[in-house]
């Protein structure tokens, strides 16, 4: 009984092209992604800098001087302590209104944004009464 020969030409791996088992002969090109990768982390990033850029916006549109560093420095300027209940906020034009006691007595203090550059706000303070 004899066995039945296989054909070897013809045969998925006959040491042509793309045969894995011959070193220095490539199968079919590899697709590289590495350009669709970059732009998607690209993208990402610009996305999360845009979303950062508008809450700081938004915060800082929000923001306020403490009522404390209000009377801080009203109390300096005046030389007379300046107590203040409300915060001033962050805003050109915007007021609030502080207690200053001296010899003399209390004293309302009105407080105006004069204006504003980042977090930082210069006011003033006048004596009303």
């Amino acid at each position: 009984m004899s066995l039945p020969t296989i054909p070897t030409t013809g045969a998925p791996f006959d040491g042509g092209q793309g045969d894995p088992r011959v070193p220095g002969v490539a199968g079919p090109p590899r697709r590289r992604r590495t350009a669709l990768v970059i732009t998607i982390v690209l993208s990402v990033a610009a996305l999360l800098a845009a979303v950062v850029v508008a809450a700081l916006a938004f915060l800082g549109a929000s923001a306020s001087v403490p009522a404390a560093t209000v009377g801080e420095k009203l109390t300096a300027q005046f030389g007379a302590t300046v107590t203040c209940t409300q915060d001033l906020p962050a805003r050109v034009g915007a007021t609030t209104t502080c207690l200053g006691t001296d010899e003399s007595g209390v004293h309302h203090v009105l407080v105006t944004a004069n204006s504003v550059d980042g977090s930082t706000v210069d006011f003033t303070g006048t004596v009303q009464d």
